[in-house]
């Protein structure tokens, strides 16, 4: 007995005489043990903010991959949290970290009305973001959390960087939803992949 691909899923060759894993008890083991599990694909094309609300209550921790997000101007980027529905746009949000550009390195630490992975450092227009932000502590009773490993490339100033933080309060409340977007214009191509974990 053997698993082949079946219009592109996995489905189970039934041996002589078995009935074997039915294909929902195959999808359900996958799901099961693969650690990050894909939400949602969103897509920037002159986008002032991309925005994702609808996380699944079982996930604790979710995963923002930045795809070639290209910012449209000088910019920071910045992330604001859905709690419990609303968008939370209290000054609460602390974070503190590195940021570094060519051969200078700063430290950052901040408090705002906003989470940001890219910070201090302008952004220039048609600069391309990737990396990631992890969001953890999604359920009531926890801490809000983020943690960033971002790049953000132009043709002369590499920059770089890692970043962590958190909500100081708010625990009560469920995380739904995040916004992410730049300070000023709009992202101008690219897109964020959304991954939840187990």
């Amino acid at each position: 007995m053997g698993l082949t691909l079946n219009s592109n899923s996995l489905a189970l060759e039934s041996a002589a005489g078995g009935s074997g894993l039915s294909q929902s008890d195959v999808d359900a083991r996958i799901v099961t043990n693969t650690p990050w599990q894909f939400l949602t694909k969103i897509t920037a094309n002159f986008t002032a903010e991309l925005e994702f609300t609808e996380i699944p209550e079982k996930y604790t921790t979710i995963r923002i991959v930045y795809d070639d997000l290209t910012f449209q101007a000088n910019s920071y980027a910045s992330i604001r949290l859905f709690l419990d529905g609303n968008l939370h746009t209290s000054s609460n949000y602390q974070m503190a970290g590195r940021a570094s550009v060519n051969s200078s390195t700063a430290n950052a630490y901040n408090t705002r009305s906003e989470f940001r992975p890219i910070d201090n450092y302008e952004s220039g227009g048609s600069r391309h973001m990737m990396g990631f932000t992890d969001i953890g502590g999604l359920q009531p009773d926890a801490h809000k959390q983020f943690f960033s490993r971002v790049s953000s490339v132009q043709s002369s100033s590499p920059t770089n960087y890692d970043l962590g933080g958190y909500i100081n309060g708010n625990q009560s409340s469920r995380v739904t939803g995040f916004k992410l977007y730049p300070n000023s214009n709009n992202w101008m191509s690219g897109s964020i992949k959304v991954f939840g974990m187990n």
